[in-house]
Parts: structure tokens; C-alpha cells; sequence
């Protein structure tokens, strides 16, 4: 079968199942690595503290600390692989070449869609509001140090590695690239638990599949899931005081017609680029 994009051309379309176990393999591959470093986190605290509730405390004090350690595993792991199979990790790893001006516009336009998304969270019934202030409460315990490491360094590139680059692309192959974003963009908002994490993740992810395919870059989708995370660093730091508070609040009430311009902006300055060839047929 063959896959044909706007300008009449035709490339190999691979099986369905090949593509699925593909995407999803390095995707149970980051699953496991993670699932197994924190188990193993937990157990180690169980043992040591033999108390479920000073186990957990500990556990979650360090829970950025093991993001960002689980990271750096799979991240290597990674490397290893594509590395021992010849294979040009800039490639591999779709690394891309995008502007300057690019890379402005993906940061900028990740931090309004974060005060977008602040401001529809808050339109929220409130039992869903506070059990949703309730799970990203515990993602902001422990040092100050491993937050901005685990959320605007580590889980940017990460889940831009896994979901946009491994997966979309091996996707693609087989579908396309509209269809290669929606799947994995379900994954990735799936795997964020709370509805309203997952609700969001998986627009966020559709925005983040689009600049990578878009762009062929993954340095431009992490610049934008950058900025989008970056918002959160800044709202911890930030005194609470009326004034911020204040200044928060327009800028959400006024992110909307931001956020549509930008991407706007984005869309038209990068329409040059634009390609209905899989991501994936790049892959070297």
C-alpha cells in the first residue's frame, strides 16, 4: 500500500501492526523504565522507614529527583540503541534545524496556551477544580532545585522524545501524520491520569505533534512544551500577594485571543515547511 501526499507523490506504507508495535514499544520501553525506578524508590523507603505514611512522604519529597533520574536512563538507554544499531542519533532523534524566530514563536506560544489552560481549568466545577489542586500539589513537593530540573528541563525533552519523536514517527509510517499525532497524543494524555491532566495533555500533545511534524524538529516541539512548563515555575515562585494574583488573572482572561493569534502567526511562518510526507519516511 502506498501513502500519497499533496503533490501526488507515493512512499511504502508499512503494515499497521508492524508500526503499532514499533510506536508502542518505545513507549512501554520509557513505561517500564520509570515504573521500575520508582517502585524500587518506594520499596527502598518502605524498608527503611517500616511506616506507609512516612514511606510515602519520603517518596514524595523525592519524586522530582527520581523523574529526572529515570530521564537520564532512558535518555541513555536511547542513545545506546540507536548508537549500537549505526544509526546518526540526529536523526534518529529528530533533532531539526528550526529559525530562531521559530523557536521564539514555539516558547511564547507555549507560555499563553498555559495561561489558556489555567483559565478554563478555572471554569471548572469546584470538586473537580480541588482534586485536580490536589494531585499538582504533590509534584511541587520537595526542592526547589529538582522541580525546575523534573518539569522545565527533564519532562520536556523526555515526553518530546518518547511521544513526538519515537512515536509519531513510527506511526506515520503507517498512517500518516494527522492520524500518527491523534494516537500518540491519546497516549500521552492518557498517561497523565487526572481527567483534567489527561484532558489537557492530549490538546497540549495535537499542538506539540503539529510543530514536530510541522517542523521535522524536535528541538521546536521541546522549546514549546518549555514554554508551556515554564508557567508553572513562575506561578510557584511568584509572592502571593493580590497584585500577582491579579496580574495572573488578566493574563489568563486575555490568553485566548493571544494564544489564537500566535498560533496563528506560528502556522503562517511556517507554512513553508509544511509536508504531508510521514514524519517517519525521514527516519534514517
Amino acid at each position: 500500500m502506498l501513502l500519497t501526499h499533496s503533490s501526488g507523490d507515493a512512499y511504502p506504507r508499512e503494515n499497521f501492526l508492524i508500526s503499532f508495535v514499533r510506536a508502542v514499544g518505545f513507549f512501554l520501553f520509557y513505561y517500564a523504565v520509570r515504573t521500575v525506578i520508582f517502585n524500587a524508590a518506594y520499596l527502598f523507603f518502605a524498608v527503611r522507614y517500616h511506616d506507609t505514611e512516612l514511606a510515602q512522604a519520603a517518596y514524595l519529597e523525592r519524586a522530582n529527583m527520581l523523574s529526572c533520574a529515570s530521564g537520564v536512563c532512558i535518555i541513555v538507554l536511547l542513545l545506546l540503541f540507536f548508537v549500537m544499531q549505526k544509526k546518526s542519533v540526529v536523526s534518529a532523534f529528530y533533532i531539526g534545524k528550526p529559525s530562531a524566530l521559530e523557536l521564539v514563536l514555539c516558547f511564547v506560544t507555549g507560555i499563553s496556551l498555559n495561561f489558556t489552560t489555567s483559565f478554563v481549568i478555572s471554569l471548572l466545577p469546584e470538586k473537580l477544580l480541588n482534586s485536580y489542586a490536589e494531585a499538582a500539589g504533590d509534584l511541587a513537593k520537595g526542592s526547589l532545585l529538582w522541580y525546575i530540573l523534573a518539569t522545565v528541563v527533564m519532562a520536556p525533552i523526555l515526553e518530546e522524545l518518547i511521544f513526538r519523536a519515537m512515536m509519531i514517527s513510527r506511526f506515520s509510517t503507517a498512517t500518516g501524520n494527522a492520524i500518527a499525532i491523534v494516537l500518540a497524543s491519546a497516549v500521552f494524555g492518557a498517561v497523565h491520569g487526572h481527567i483534567v491532566w489527561s484532558t489537557y495533555a492530549f490538546i497540549l500533545g495535537l499542538l506539540l505533534g503539529f510543530v514536530f511534524v510541522r517542523l521535522r524538529s524536535l528541538a521546536a516541539s521541546i522549546t514549546f512544551h518549555v514554554g508551556f512548563n515554564c508557567v508553572a515555575l513562575i506561578s510557584r515562585l511568584a509572592p502571593s500577594t493580590k497584585n500577582v494574583h491579579d496580574i495572573f488573572s488578566l493574563l489568563q482572561m486575555i490568553s485566548v485571543a493571544i494564544s489564537l493569534i500566535l498560533l496563528f502567526i506560528l502556522i503562517k511562518k511556517t507554512a513553508a515547511r509544511a509536508s504531508r510526507i510521514p514524519v517517519g519516511i525521514k527516519e534514517i
